[in-house]
């Protein structure tokens, strides 16, 4: 048998055929690349026939596959119910300290104030026709002053008053983008709930 150098890493080995170029070792990992390029090519030149195949696929056996989940799920109720319980108190923790961060920006604040406003007015069955956009819009004209007082706060620390409190409307009334205003902080506190 010759001895001769690998073309990948160099080492002195024996080889079994004059046509051997690698070592053993090399010969397995270049046979694993080779085939890994050989794979994603045929995966893109076929990237239409197997997405129309698995569409095709898909459509025939809806059924048939919501029927099997719907097994899967009944006869592992109980394992399911114990993950999702552990997976909660291992995240329980993460997720109120996610919440606590994302109330603390600017997003957060928009939010939580406009889900107050949303509670408030399904409690005593108010219906609010105005989107963000307007209300964004109805901002903008202010240029961050408070129409009440005059002062310069910043489009961001004006707060949404409603001209008739929410408290004082009747049950089932609208309110339009003309049935608020913008107001600051202290305008809108001590305005409180006067008309």
């Amino acid at each position: 048998m010759a001895s001769g150098e690998c073309k990948r890493c160099g080492i002195d080995f024996q080889k079994n055929s004059n046509s051997q170029k690698y070592c053993k070792v090399c010969s397995i990992i270049r046979s694993k690349e080779m085939q890994k390029t050989r794979s994603k090519r045929y995966v893109e030149n076929n990237k239409k026939l197997h997405y129309k195949r698995n569409k095709e696929w898909c459509l025939n056996n809806k059924e048939k596959t919501k029927e099997s989940k719907r097994k899967y799920i009944e006869k592992n109720k109980d394992m399911i119910l114990i993950k999702n319980r552990i997976w909660a108190e291992n995240n329980r923790n993460y997720y109120k300290n996610y919440h606590k961060q994302y109330l603390q920006t600017e997003n957060g604040k928009i939010k939580s104030r406009e889900r107050a406003r949303r509670r408030r007015a399904n409690l005593n069955n108010i219906i609010e026709i105005y989107t963000r956009e307007e209300w964004n819009n109805m901002l903008d004209m202010t240029n961050g002053c408070c129409p009440k007082c005059g002062k310069f706060v910043g489009k961001t620390n004006l707060e949404l008053d409603h001209i008739i409190p929410i408290s004082k409307a009747s049950s089932g009334s609208t309110y339009t983008i003309n049935d608020i205003q913008p107001l600051c902080r202290k305008c809108n506190a001590s305005k409180g709930d006067k008309i």
